[in-house]
């Protein structure tokens, strides 16, 4: 079993207060079969990779966010050396 999103420009994220709404647990055959469906519809195109680069900036400047706040330098070295712009 998996998790699959139904709607293929909703990002995921899961933390540990929340989880995205649209996720279905579905048989891992399924998965690979509605994904390879989305890729042959051309769903992953431009749109869909610039939402993903998005949700990596945020992700990664939240990481930041707390390693500054967290006030420990090898923290924030860290989080800066993970730092990558696309």
């Amino acid at each position: 079993m998996t998790l699959l999103r139904e709607d293929v420009h909703q990002m995921f994220w899961m933390t540990e207060m929340d989880v995205c709404d649209d996720l279905m647990v579905v048989p891992r055959s399924q998965f690979v079969f509605v994904e390879v469906s989305r890729i042959r519809e051309g769903l992953y195109g431009k749109t869909f990779r610039r939402m993903l680069c998005l949700f990596h900036l945020k992700t990664q400047g939240e990481n930041l966010a707390a390693a500054v706040s967290s006030k420990n330098e090898q923290d924030v070295s860290n989080a800066l050396r993970n730092l990558h712009f696309q």
